[in-house]
């Protein structure tokens, strides 16, 4: 497969945005293509559930969501998505107490969405949640969701979810 990304980054100015300022003024989008990530996973627990296989991998070291989601679509499958209660029982008793990404992702100028297209309804955020100034979501205390900035010390696993 070959993707094409577009992340925003900070527009270098010696002045600082405004109550005016707009999404352009403070960022620029970048388009990449990514690079081939591989990583020390390693496959920590497998199920399935509604028809998809569920694979929790983990990392002695932190993990990117970007890293993350990478990996899985050059592995044949993509990020977890959660449209349920049910699945998403199901992907925490998976992981246990570890936190995760899942495919959930946003920019400042769009809304919450899944890696796959699919609409965006349930939600388990925790306490104070989403912060707003964070796009990327990963488990967290109580094993509910949290939106975390790319790169966190806290997630060290993902769930790549498999069609079929």
């Amino acid at each position: 497969k070959n993707y094409t990304y577009w992340f925003y980054k900070p527009v270098e100015t010696n002045s600082q945005p405004t109550a005016s300022s707009t999404v352009t003024d403070i960022v620029k989008w970048v388009q990449y293509r990514p690079k081939t990530v591989e990583g020390n996973y390693t496959e920590n627990a497998r199920t399935t559930y509604n028809g998809h296989t569920y694979v929790l991998y983990t990392s002695p070291s932190a993990i990117r969501w970007s890293d993350a989601k990478i990996w899985c679509e050059n592995h044949g499958g993509y990020l977890a998505v959660i449209t349920s209660a049910e699945e998403n029982t199901t992907l925490k008793n998976l992981a246990g107490d570890t936190y995760f990404w899942m495919g959930l992702s946003k920019t400042p100028a769009t809304n919450w969405s899944w890696v796959n297209g699919e609409s965006f309804s349930f939600s388990d955020w925790g306490s104070g949640q989403p912060s707003g100034n964070e796009w990327y979501c990963g488990t967290y205390t109580n094993r509910q969701w949290n939106d975390y900035v790319n790169t966190t010390g806290s997630v060290k696993a993902f769930i790549m979810e498999i069609d079929g």
